[in-house]
């Protein structure tokens, strides 16, 4: 019972980040363990590996969609920007300098748009990484050399850019966040809630947060450093 509760876990777990609907990964748990119980069966001798039975099993189903190309992108774009622009304040407030933006800054403007564009191309071939998104944008923004300057044009007060900044930040994770596909709970055919077998694998959870960690570690440094 240990095996299939466990061989049952990463198939749903699995399922859901193939995005099939909840009441379909119910139905087939529910043939697993019925199939199991019949014949004594090892699942992972008859069903093979539960992850690659789970991708398998989604090939044939009509999957939940993904948040559309135009939400992703403008969800990524608008972290870039409200992450550079904060750290743009920061580093002139720090310094003793206002804000400026001139011609220049159309160049790390420029950069953020093809960045945000790669990624939400990206995502949508493969939604796995959605946990490691924003950590990866608020490196990438470290990147972009926001304490340099970006030529003379018009002043913007400290508390308005950082306060633009993190409406921007704020706002672009929300939209993202509503947007990401939801699978429903579990239900299998005997009206059982089976949802907490779709939680993620402990292993996938602690790698994302070791990887995460890593990340934001790094931008923080990054940021850090151009103080």
């Amino acid at each position: 019972m240990i095996e299939l509760d466990s061989y049952l876990r990463e198939f749903s777990s699995t399922a859901r980040e193939r995005r099939v609907k909840g009441q379909r990964i119910g139905e087939l748990v529910a043939e697993i363990e019925t199939h199991v119980e019949d014949t004594a069966e090892d699942p992972r001798e008859t069903f093979g590996d539960p992850k690659k039975y789970a991708v398998m099993c989604s090939s044939d189903e009509r999957l939940i969609p993904l948040p559309s190309y135009g939400r992703c992108f403008g969800s990524f774009l608008g972290f870039l920007l409200g992450v550079f622009l904060v750290l743009v304040a920061l580093h002139r407030f720090v310094g003793g300098s206002v804000l400026q933006l001139g011609w220049g800054f159309l160049l790390p403007m420029g950069a953020c748009v093809i960045i945000a564009s790669l990624l939400a191309l990206g995502y949508r071939r493969d939604p796995r990484g959605a946990p490691l998104v924003f950590p990866a944008l608020l490196a990438v923004a470290t990147m972009l050399q926001p304490h340099n300057s970006w030529g003379a044009g018009f002043t913007v007060p400290f508390p308005v850019a950082a306060s633009a900044g993190l409406i921007l930040i704020v706002g672009s994770m929300v939209v993202f966040l509503l947007g990401l596909p939801r699978s429903g709970p579990i239900i299998d055919p005997g009206g059982d809630d089976r949802t907490s077998l779709g939680r993620p694998v402990l292993a996938t959870v602690v790698g994302n947060i070791v990887i995460g960690g890593i990340i934001v570690a790094f931008a923080l440094f990054n940021s850090w450093m151009g103080f």
